[in-house]
């Protein structure tokens, strides 16, 4: 069996090298950006301060890496610039002067390639960072069943001033996706919070990993994260027990016919927080 013929298989292999990768966004672990307020009601401008990590543990710090790939977008879709931060061993820090109102959007975004091969007499599996071009040049003589992941990764939070607004909730119809029936910063405990998750604008009804899990594994047994799947339409439905802080994961891989990959994994991390009903 080679690597492509289990998609999973070769997913997981790249998840060990994801927390090793200096200066990336991309990690084993989950990862995220977390304001310490997603509303502000303020009739005047408001600084926010914002961190973020990576860890197994909802919400607790853990990996600082760089954001230089880190995009703002205020309420109106225009790009804000992000003038400095704090990068360090456990987490980075930025602050956010909210000065319009309406919803921003925060996100991080990474695209890597790896490739995964075999040598004659090694039950192991190796690695190089190189797409299906680069290791035409890069792999070792007498490398077998070669094969290139090309991980997407997103993680994004919303974050509103006032009223909330829905001009950086629009779908770009590229990549993973979701697209929200309730808005992110309108979410209530008690009551269903509906999205729909689409790749490159059409719905996703394939298997795939779609996981919310409440803030505070640090301080219980389970984690306690919910399996959810979309329907044949691509919706899903979302009921919050209890106020606080969430944590949206989906992973899907897909095979890839294209000169750079033979399989395609796409990452997505949303947070957001449930108000009390």
């Amino acid at each position: 069996m080679t690597m492509k013929q289990n998609l999973r298989v070769l997913a997981m292999a790249a998840g060990a090298l994801y927390g090793s990768l200096a200066g990336s966004t991309v990690y084993a672990h989950d990862y995220w950006l977390l304001p310490n307020e997603y509303v502000a009601s303020s009739d005047t401008a408001k600084w926010i301060t914002v961190d973020v990590t990576a860890s197994n543990t909802i919400f607790v710090a853990d990996k600082g890496f760089s954001l230089d790939d880190l995009t703002i977008s205020a309420p109106q879709g225009e790009s804000e610039r992000l003038a400095h931060y704090f990068k360090g061993k456990r987490k980075s820090v930025f602050d956010l002067n909210l000065e319009d109102e309406g919803t921003y959007r925060l996100r991080l975004q990474d695209t890597t390639f790896f490739t995964f091969y075999e040598m004659p007499g090694s039950d192991r599996m190796y690695r190089i960072e190189a797409d299906k071009l680069q290791r035409k040049v890069l792999l070792p003589e007498g490398a077998e069943n070669a094969e290139t992941l090309e991980i997407h990764g997103k993680s994004t939070t919303y974050v509103t001033r006032r009223a909330p607004s829905s001009e950086n909730l629009k779908l770009q119809n590229k990549g993973l996706e979701l697209g929200f029936e309730v808005h992110p910063n309108d979410v209530v405990s008690g009551e269903a919070f509906n999205f729909k998750v689409l790749l490159d604008g059409k719905p996703v009804t394939q298997k795939m990993l779609l996981e919310i899990t409440p803030d505070g594994t640090h301080y219980r047994d389970q984690r306690g994260e919910l399996a959810l799947k979309p329907d044949a339409e691509g919706n899903v439905s979302f009921t919050p027990a209890q106020p606080g802080r969430y944590l949206l994961k989906a992973e899907l891989a897909q095979e890839e016919s294209g000169v750079r990959a033979d399989i395609i994994e796409h990452r997505l991390f949303l947070t957001f927080e449930a108000q009390p009903g």
